[in-house]
């Protein structure tokens, strides 16, 4: 009987260390906004309006992560349902490239893309109204990046 008292005392002990001591996060935060040009967080934006996408990444483990960028450094694709409508970077040519290193608690700002017109194209797009998703892919190497849930977003008539 005192065996099985003292199975069960250890037992407690050791989840109890766990939960005094939480064990370290394993992946980087990823923050992916879409905003009116004005800052303002939206969704919904009028036929012919820009929006601007945003990304960071927040080194919330304890670690030193090392980093491979190009520039520009995130692609934003918009789709609706599985059709490709535009992507941030088509058309540009990738011609910078650079190794750093992320502290913990340390953030990168991504490139932010003045959506949904490309980086590289003059002729201008306009979405036609209706249900769309931005996706958001940092063109950057960097371990343990989780997976960025796409944004919906709706355009609306005037």
């Amino acid at each position: 009987m005192w065996r099985i008292l003292l199975s069960v005392c250890i037992s407690v002990l050791f989840v109890g260390c766990d939960i005094i001591q939480p064990k370290p996060r394993e992946t980087v935060t990823v923050f992916f906004e879409i905003s009116d040009t004005t800052g303002i967080i939206s969704n919904t934006f009028k036929v012919g309006e820009s929006f601007d996408a945003n990304l960071k990444i927040i080194n919330s483990t304890d670690k030193e992560l090392t980093y491979h960028r190009i520039r520009p450094n995130a692609n934003y694709i918009i789709k609706q349902n599985d059709s490709v409508y535009v992507y941030s970077v088509q058309d540009c040519g990738f011609i910078s490239f650079w190794e750093g290193t992320l502290m913990p608690g340390d953030t990168i700002r991504l490139s932010s893309w003045r959506g949904p017109q490309p980086l590289c194209i003059e002729e201008r797009i306009i979405l036609d109204p209706g249900y769309y998703s931005v996706y958001a892919y940092p063109l950057i190497g960097l371990e343990n990046m989780p997976t960025i849930e796409p944004i919906g977003i709706e355009i609306i008539t005037e």
